[in-house]
């Protein structure tokens, strides 16, 4: 597919090249308007627009046809909403940053996650597997919440300093007050409550699993008598995606 140049702006040609190994599109491929240029990290959170502008089946106001994403061959795009990514690096393992990566990134530097601070992951699937490396990356001591204690030994592995098994009362009691934040990545209903009596005062958790039905109502005296917060978080914007990408480059070529 190839749609048509949109009117002003600047654009680039981005070809389906195995050879073309330097550039991705965001989620996002043009603004709704120019007075929107100075949101373009924020774009993802205008939610009125955001659906009308994706660069996968998301209808073309150039063309009236849908976009293909990554089936296209081809695809022009505002150069604003266009990554870098370098040759040395290896697209496969690439990849999984666009995604799971810079969503689980996102809200760890949003809420300054780092050295000192104690970061609870809950889930081990395709988020909460990034979400354990990005915090530990970081410097964060590390603690993955998983109802299976079969993923212990891959947690680990992957830089979790300790694992829960978190239908087990007796052990998520031993880490009450604990956790600076909680990034919690389950993508099915279940109690929120659990998991925010284990933040200590003013502690945050963010919840990036998106299940199908609600979670079940929440005890707000756990928000409220330790001022504790419960956000969400979509992807990041293009400037921190670039960022991420930048980060991980410096990390491979340490190694």
């Amino acid at each position: 597919m190839t749609p048509s140049l949109p009117k002003g702006g600047n654009v680039v040609l981005a070809q389906a090249d195995p050879a073309a190994r330097t550039v991705f599109i965001g989620l996002n491929w043009e603004l709704p308007s120019p007075a929107q240029s100075l949101q373009i990290d924020a774009s993802l959170f205008l939610l009125k627009d955001v659906y009308k502008r994706q660069t996968y089946n998301s209808p073309d106001p150039h063309t009236g046809q849908m976009t293909y994403g990554g089936y296209s061959n081809r695809i022009v795009v505002d150069q604003r909403f266009v990554l870098r990514v370098p040759k040395t690096l290896d697209l496969a393992a690439v990849a999984p940053l666009l995604c799971a990566g810079i969503t689980t990134y996102s809200p760890l530097r949003q809420w300054k996650v780092g050295p000192g601070h104690t970061v609870g992951v809950v889930g081990l699937g395709g988020l909460g597997h990034m979400a354990v490396k990005l915090a530990h990356a970081f410097g964060a001591q590390v603690v993955l919440f998983t109802t299976s204690p079969g993923k212990a030994t891959d947690a680990r592995r992957l830089g979790a300093d300790e694992v829960v098994i978190s239908k087990n009362p007796d052990e998520m009691a031993l880490h009450v007050n604990r956790f600076d934040f909680i990034l919690n990545t389950v993508a099915a209903p279940h109690n929120l409550d659990a998991y925010l009596q284990l933040l200590k005062r003013d502690g945050t958790m963010c919840l990036v699993g998106a299940p199908q039905e609600p979670h079940p109502p929440l005890e707000v005296f756990n928000l409220i008598f330790k001022r504790r917060r419960l956000a969400g978080s979509l992807i990041g914007g293009i400037r921190e995606t670039q960022e991420m990408l930048d980060v991980y480059k410096r990390q491979v070529s340490m190694r």
